[in-house]
């Protein structure tokens, strides 16, 4: 079963990688900008 996560921009800025490996393993990932994705 594949999860899916929202990631606000400035998480993303920090944490560009664990986010690139948690899509890589088959997670849905939302990129979200003040909360609008």
């Amino acid at each position: 079963m594949k999860h899916t996560s929202e990631v606000g921009i400035r998480a993303l800025k920090q944490n560009a990688s664990a986010v690139v490996a948690e899509a890589a393993a088959g997670e849905t990932v939302t990129i979200t900008d003040r909360g609008r994705p």
